[in-house]
């Protein structure tokens, strides 16, 4: 044998430690460990195809409600168009209930209150029966816009892994110095009408706004109200205080 081929049995049947410890660590398997690993990944499994099945209800349960939403939201279309009427008679409402909503509210900078203000409706149009639908704003002649109707769609798919598709009516400025100002400092208005905005402000108007705008517009009496009691209370408390001071003296 040559001192090469020596050498290298050598090398092999005198094994550093470190790989001696592997190889007993993996030989040495403990028999009660490896099958309680096997029962747990059994039972993952099984949990696996329950979620699936539980997932599949929710999908079907999504849909019917879905379906009973669309059924009565066109049964109240009447309504909302009644509604919308009425609302016209009342100035700067929806500039009101925009501004005093919570999250759009915080959307909105002093030029898009001066556009909203010439804003007269807002209306929620179902495109299909897959939940898309159209936020569409309704504006009296005004200095900013050319267009009094602009409107966002957001169109939904079939499949439930595609992007919803967001289109979007053109925001068309009036060729003067005084809407160009506008067009500059009026970020809602930019972001919301743009393709590369999300569909949740549309969303927060869809199902709060769009549903309870009389709710938004009383919002700042109602907390004028509560202040004023607020304050009536702490006067009550003064007076019994002072009441109180009065009998000891």
């Amino acid at each position: 044998m040559s001192g090469d081929k020596r050498a290298a049995t050598d090398a092999e049947e005198q094994q550093s430690p470190k790989r001696q410890r592997a190889e007993e660590e993996e030989v040495e398997v403990d028999p009660a460990t490896s099958a309680e690993t096997r029962r747990l990944q059994a039972v993952l499994d099984k949990l696996a195809k329950v979620e699936e099945e539980l997932e599949k209800d929710d999908d079907k349960l999504a849909k019917e409600i879905l379906a009973i939403e669309t059924k009565y939201n066109k049964a109240k279309r009447p309504a909302y168009e009644k509604r919308s009427k009425l609302l016209e008679e009342i100035p700067g409402f929806w500039k009101q209930a925009f501004s005093n909503h919570p999250l759009i509210g915080n959307f909105l900078e002093d030029k898009d209150d001066d556009i909203i203000e010439y804003l007269k409706a807002l209306d929620i149009k179902l495109v299909d029966d897959l939940g898309s639908f159209r936020v569409e704003l309704t504006f009296m002649e005004n200095p900013y816009l050319n267009s009094t109707t602009l409107w966002k769609q957001i169109t939904f798919s079939e499949d439930d892994e595609a992007e919803p598709v967001v289109t979007v009516s053109e925001l068309a400025w009036k060729d003067t110095e005084f809407a160009k100002d506008a067009a500059e400092r009026c970020p809602f208005f930019q972001s919301f009408f743009s393709l590369d905005s999300a569909q949740d402000v549309a969303e927060i108007i869809r199902d709060d706004l769009f549903k309870k705008p009389i709710q938004y517009y009383l919002q700042d009496e109602e907390d004028d109200m509560d202040e004023d009691g607020d304050g009536d209370e702490e006067e009550e408390d003064d007076d019994d205080g002072e009441s109180a001071d009065d009998a000891e003296e």
